[in-house]
């Protein structure tokens, strides 16, 4: 019986071992700034939701979320910089925390109008965000 289970107990382990290095989180693709990336954008989409419905504090607070998260995720290197060396890589870099300093900058920005209950300024605001954040991933993001 224990043989059987031991049996059971290792394909179990291997079958979820290969199914996760196939989806692409294999440790080095899902770093810490993966994860920050996508508690921001669960954030982004609260952000929006909450805007729509009035909740301009609730909105305020999913902003408070975003800057923490971008002010954490400017002290992590993408992992595309591995792509780079010397010089090539500090460039990349610069411009990889110049990208996150604009984000910041929208995000205060977007927390001032809320504080002011300008729900439409806000809303342009957050569409510039999501233009900043394509963009930036285009540049920026790994394809693990």
């Amino acid at each position: 019986m224990k043989s059987i289970v031991s049996k059971v107990a290792i394909t179990m382990a291997l079958a979820l071992a290969t199914s996760a290095q196939a989806m692409g989180h294999d440790g080095e693709c899902h770093a810490e700034l993966g994860t920050a990336m996508e508690d921001m954008k669960s954030a982004m989409r609260m952000t929006a939701f909450e805007m729509r419905q009035g909740n301009l504090e609730e909105a305020r607070n999913q902003v408070a979320i975003l800057i923490e998260k971008s002010e954490e995720s400017k002290t992590y290197q993408p992992i595309k910089t591995r792509e780079y060396e010397g010089e090539d890589k500090e460039a990349f870099l610069a411009n990889y925390q110049e990208g996150m300093d604009q984000l910041l900058a929208y995000l205060t920005t977007m927390d001032t109008q809320l504080a002011e209950g300008d729900v439409d300024e806000a809303m342009k605001t957050f569409r510039e965000i999501d233009q900043h954040s394509k963009r930036s991933h285009r540049s920026f993001k790994d394809d693990c």
